[in-house]
């Protein structure tokens, strides 16, 4: 009888386990793109925007936590209008939400010797691997990832 009982009992927390790992997706991706921005004065940095369009499978408090792109991570937001971004928002099902961020790469002005080094986004692994290395962590409820798997390069933007 005990080896019946211990064996359910494995059993039930396996499948509850299994049940846990399910992948839940929240949103998604209508969009993706990324533009880069090359500044004119000497020692500007290159910096990447990152547009993202999605559409909310559920109703959620997102709550803003990190982009990984290029090998570096920043701070995401929402875009709710040109001028107006969030780093939290109650989201409903069928919501469209426009996500942002950009990745500024380090940059040196001067030479070697009286030179200025300017630091960008700190240097990170995203914590899933993916194909575009684009991934965006998030709460929403729970710590959650959302993976960007196709991003679209806009043409270049070349500053005077």
């Amino acid at each position: 009888m005990k080896r019946i009982l211990f064996f359910l009992l494995v059993l039930s927390l396996t499948l509850f386990s299994f049940q846990n790992k399910k992948f839940v997706t929240d949103f998604k991706v209508i969009s993706a793109s990324k533009k880069l921005m090359v500044g004119g004065a000497a020692g500007s940095p290159l910096i990447t925007y990152y547009y993202i369009d999605v559409k909310a499978n559920r109703n959620l408090t997102m709550v803003c936590d990190s982009a990984f792109a290029d090998g570096r991570i920043d701070k995401f937001t929402v875009l709710v209008d040109t001028f107006k971004h969030l780093d939290q928002l109650k989201i409903k099902k069928g919501q469209m939400v426009h996500l942002t961020f950009s990745i500024i790469q380090p940059t040196q002005v001067g030479n070697q010797n009286y030179g200025l080094r300017i630091a960008g986004s700190p240097e990170a692994v995203p914590p899933i691997p993916t194909k575009t290395g684009v991934v965006l962590r998030y709460e929403g409820g729970n710590c959650r990832f959302l993976t960007i798997s196709k991003i679209n390069t806009l043409e270049p933007m070349y500053a005077p």
